[in-house]
């Protein structure tokens, strides 16, 4: 037996140690590798959930949209969550990832200091690792296909108020169907060709269901309507001045003396419209009026063609005379011998001699005035070469003149003769009182007064009443029989001077002091513009213009031009030919526009009228004329 030494027992002890130490350091090494794979896939498994925070926080983006090239942690992550799609923030999606590497790493951690459990905990890291990875790997997987078009609910109509995500300035924003639709203007089209009975256009039949129709229909059914079309007939019983709302018109003159004269500003180049007298009317031409005949007017039973339109000569309003009831007759010459005769304190009677050349007389016509008045009053036309005037001032000198009439228009004038009315023999009446306005409508108002308490006893009164803002002359009703009566044929919205005097065989009372009143407020015209093409080619034709008129007053009428201010209307604007535009289809006028002949910017004008009135007057943005 041999027995250790002290020496050999601490070599044995030293040597198990030093077997202790050298497996405690390969424990400690292979826990190290593992911490080292975990860390690895820890990493790994961290760059994979910012990959998948990435592609969530584009994955709302259109695919045709620029990428971003940053991520911030308020952008959004869309992710399911109880089979729905909500959002969170890329911060508390990262945080959620980097939740799960902090345990790997604290896993990580207890290993490289707990030799003896280390091989444990590093295969629970290592899973733990992988597991992040695979959420992470699914984290992206859900973040490409959150919006996959093909995934989502089929829907089976849309709503204007449903919205459509867009790219805007570099953001994916959202806009409504209608606030999208509304960006979908006609300037925005590319321009089209000459046009051909295969284009088509957009209709809404019965619904607002958009459907689509060709020009050649569509001028089928126009065809198909003009056999039926006629010409609006307008009677005409008091003097006239004829502007653009009288174009395609027949005016039938039925009162005697009637009075035409033209406006050319607002009829313009191309106006044409057709005037008959019938009954007993009878026609004078104002100033401005070139006749065919060489006539000053229309005699009973004539007709003329009124036209306007602009030469080397200027502008020419042209009457082309000829008969309403047919036959070629000549002009009568003028009459000679015109002889006042009795007078009384209110008539004048005066004689004259037929004319000796010229066509048969059919009738006379007498105007008069009282010397040095400005207009001329036309009295009856007679078949006789005599007349009486009634209704006269006493004691006052009037002019008088008769031309000679037929089928074929009316002579010139004769020499004017004047007379003197005698004085009353009875006494004048004093001047009414108390005159007020009542009530008003858009076209009438209703006026009362009292009788005149002195002077000769009343026959009648004669109510005066003119524009306030135009001053100048005063419209007469006269033969009133009481103490009231209501005036008609107003203006909306228009403030009138009344005047009222009182009549009888000795003359006519001074007019009372002048009173104010205002008609009623008529509903207003509104025009909105529809379609306006603010880029087209000049000297181009086909150009549509269209507005949608609503409330109010119904134009007859409505205008379309093109000027190059804001603030000045074309001047004048156009004729038929090119911009009157056509009601066709309830509220909406348009027409087809020729483009202005000259490159430049100009505003588009349109026009409503009415009754000789203009219901409106809008202008549209700038419209460049390449």
């Amino acid at each position: 037996m041999t027995i250790a030494t002290g020496d050999e027992v601490v070599a044995a002890d030293v040597a198990a140690i030093q077997t202790t130490a050298a497996s405690a350091l390969t424990a400690a090494g292979t826990a190290l590798a593992n911490s080292t794979t975990a860390l690895s896939n820890s990493v790994a498994a961290q760059a994979t959930a910012a990959s998948a925070a990435a592609a969530a926080a584009v994955a709302l983006s259109v695919p045709a949209l620029a990428l971003a090239t940053s991520v911030g942690p308020s952008d959004l992550v869309p992710i399911g969550q109880s089979g729905s799609t909500v959002a969170v923030t890329v911060t508390t999606f990262q945080g959620a990832v980097n939740a799960s590497v902090a345990g790997v790493l604290a896993l990580a951690t207890s290993a490289s200091t707990a030799a003896s459990s280390a091989g444990t905990t590093a295969a629970s890291a290592l899973t733990t690792a992988n597991a992040a990875l695979s959420a992470a790997g699914a984290a992206t997987t859900l973040a490409e296909n959150a919006f996959n078009v093909a995934g989502l609910t089929v829907v089976g109509s849309v709503g204007s108020t449903d919205t459509v995500p867009i790219d805007q300035g570099g953001s994916t924003v959202a806009v409504t169907v209608d606030t999208l639709l509304a960006a979908e203007t006609i300037d925005v089209l590319s321009p089209s060709g000459a046009a051909s009975d295969a284009d088509t256009i957009l209709t809404g039949q019965g619904t607002n269901v958009l459907t689509r129709q060709t020009l050649a229909a569509v001028w089928t059914w126009i065809a198909g309507h003009l056999p039926g079309f006629k010409k609006p007939v307008l009677e005409v019983t008091a003097n006239l001045t004829v502007d653009a709302t009288y174009n395609g018109k027949i005016l039938v003159v039925t009162s005697a003396g009637v009075t035409i004269s033209p406006n050319y500003a607002l009829m313009g180049a191309g106006f044409e419209c057709e005037i008959v007298t019938s009954g007993s009317g009878t026609v004078t031409w104002g100033a401005g009026v070139t006749a065919t005949n060489g006539g000053i007017g229309l005699g009973v039973g004539a007709y003329a063609k009124f036209m306007a339109f602009t030469s080397s000569a200027g502008n020419i309003v042209l009457a082309s005379v000829g008969t309403a009831s047919g036959g070629g007759v000549s002009l009568p010459g003028t009459i000679s011998g015109l002889t006042a005769g009795a007078v009384t304190s209110t008539t004048l009677a005066f004689t004259w001699t037929p004319p000796s050349s010229g066509g048969t007389v059919s009738y006379y016509q007498v105007q008069y005035r009282v010397t040095g008045a400005g207009s001329w009053t036309q009295a009856p036309g007679t078949s006789v070469a005599s007349a009486t005037l009634t209704g006269l001032a006493s004691s006052t000198q009037y002019d008088l003149q008769v031309a000679a009439g037929n089928a074929a228009g009316l002579s010139a004038y004769s020499a004017t003769v004047n007379a003197t009315t005698a004085a009353p023999s009875i006494a004048a009446p004093g001047t009414p009182t108390a005159l007020a306005v009542g009530s008003t409508t858009t076209t009438t108002a209703t006026l009362t007064w009292a009788a005149p308490a002195s002077g000769g006893a009343v026959a009648s009164y004669t109510v005066q009443y003119r524009v306030t803002s135009l001053g100048g002359g005063w419209t007469q009703v006269p033969s009133i029989s009481g103490t009231g009566a209501t005036i008609t044929g107003l203006t909306a919205s228009t403030q009138y001077d009344f005047q009222v005097a009182a009549v009888n065989a000795g003359g006519t009372s001074a007019f009372t002091v002048t009173v104010n009143g205002t008609t009623a407020t008529a509903p207003s015209t509104t025009a909105v513009w529809g379609t306006y093409g603010t880029t087209i080619a000049h000297g181009s034709g086909g150009n549509i213009y269209n507005l949608n008129i609503t409330g109010g007053t119904t134009p007859t009428s409505v205008a379309i031009g093109f000027s190059t201010s804001q603030t000045v209307a074309p001047s004048p604007m156009p004729a038929p030919a090119d911009g009157w535009a056509g009601n066709f289809n309830g509220t909406w006028w348009g027409t087809y526009m020729n483009a202005p002949s000259t490159p430049g910017t100009y505003y588009g004008w349109a026009m409503g009228y009415a009754a000789g009135n203009t219901l409106f007057t809008i202008v549209g943005p700038p419209i460049t004329v390449s």
